[in-house]
């Protein structure tokens, strides 16, 4: 049985910390970021900058999801346009971010 081992005050209010809590505090947490065939394919075009691979004869619809998966994980900045009458928006991607670069090399 665990003992209370830590009490924090925090502006008057008191809060008790189990020890899951102070090792969850003491520990850094880290993300696993799980991408896409059509993703890597595309963080690859990017990176490349030009016709490596087979993403070009990907259809627009699943272009378009490889680079808004890009975008939500944080590998690339952009932008999404919503277009009207169609079933899918329109991705402006700016750039890769660093994080898109590691990614890249560390795929295999």
């Amino acid at each position: 049985m665990f003992k209370k081992i830590l009490s924090i005050y925090i502006v008057g209010n008191r809060h008790e910390a189990t020890l899951t809590e102070i090792l969850r505090m003491s520990k850094p947490t880290k993300q696993r970021r799980y991408i896409s065939s059509d993703a890597l394919l595309a963080l690859e075009r990017l990176v490349v900058g030009r016709e490596c691979n087979e993403f070009d004869i990907l259809s627009t619809e699943r272009k378009v999801l490889a680079y808004m998966i890009l975008m939500r994980l944080g590998l690339v900045k952009g932008t999404i346009v919503e277009v009207p009458g169609r079933g899918f928006p329109d991705v402006i991607v700016e750039t890769v971010t660093e994080a898109g670069r590691k990614a890249y090399m560390n795929r295999k």
